[in-house]
């Protein structure tokens, strides 16, 4: 993957986002939650934090 997102050729902006709006706005009528979790160790001094969207 880290490969992928690397390739200057691949516009990965392009690619997710044109997604991410298709999917937010299909939803756009119904509630959605921002959900994050807590941070990952990433080697001794990194961590990752993620997040995303749920409805329902």
């Amino acid at each position: 993957m880290r490969r992928w997102v690397k390739e200057e050729q691949i516009d990965v902006e392009a690619v997710y986002m044109s997604f991410a709006r298709q999917i937010l706005e299909a939803l756009s009528h119904l509630p959605l939650f921002l959900v994050m979790d807590g941070s990952l160790p990433v080697g001794s001094d990194a961590g990752v934090y993620w997040s995303g969207t749920q409805y329902k």
